[in-house]
């Protein structure tokens, strides 16, 4: 009867942790996507703490409560940017290299971000190269994919008075960005062009 009991109470948690994953997680992108960065991170925390506890209680749920807790790491990274937190943002980056995990793309851009705002401009055009590396290897180095990363390669070839390179960067754009965007379907005139033209 114990074995019993114990069997339906894993099957509970299995049932419970995943949808409750998915609301907890939910209810922090929620906030992120408000800017209340703050409460994005205090909701993240108890998050984790959760997921933790699932794993010391039922440990056949420890790759879905280590997935989701990366997830949350992940979304943290993006509150820590909000709030202009760029010191705990490379911390938080540099753990997760440590600890070997498979980092998106978009958090390894946000490092860049972190090191170029606290004036480590050879250190963010390291990690620009790797991500834009990445989109090559992808086939998205190509408008609009590689705008962004192209904008934050050419913020550091500013920083380290590389100017050819950057207008190098600026004269492909200008090439490659159409004057014309359909976000909503409804053309209309792309504010990244203006942007490349201003830079020349």
């Amino acid at each position: 009867i114990r074995a019993a009991e114990e069997e339906l109470k894993r099957s509970e948690d299995t049932i419970y942790f995943d949808l409750k994953k998915r609301l907890i997680g939910d209810l922090a992108a929620e906030q992120i996507s408000f800017v209340n960065s703050d409460r994005a991170i205090s909701i993240i925390k108890g998050n984790i703490e959760y997921a933790e506890e699932i794993i010391g209680r039922n440990p056949e749920l420890k790759q879905a409560a280590d997935e989701f807790i990366k997830r949350e790491e992940f979304d943290r990274v993006i509150a820590l940017r909000q709030k202009e937190d760029m010191n705990t943002i490379i911390v938080e980056y540099e753990r997760m290299l440590q600890a070997k995990i498979d980092v998106p793309l978009w958090v390894v851009e946000g490092a860049g971000d972190a090191y170029l705002y606290l004036r480590k401009p050879e250190k963010a055009l390291e990690i620009y190269e790797k991500v834009h590396d990445e989109y090559k290897k992808q086939g998205k180095d190509k408008y609009p994919e590689n705008y962004n990363i192209l904008m934050a390669i050419y913020a550091v070839m500013i920083e380290l008075e590389r100017q050819s390179d950057a207008m190098a960067i600026i004269k492909g754009l200008e090439k490659d960005v159409p004057d014309f965007a359909r976000p909503n379907g409804i053309f209309v005139e792309n504010w990244h062009k203006f942007r490349v033209i201003n830079e020349k």
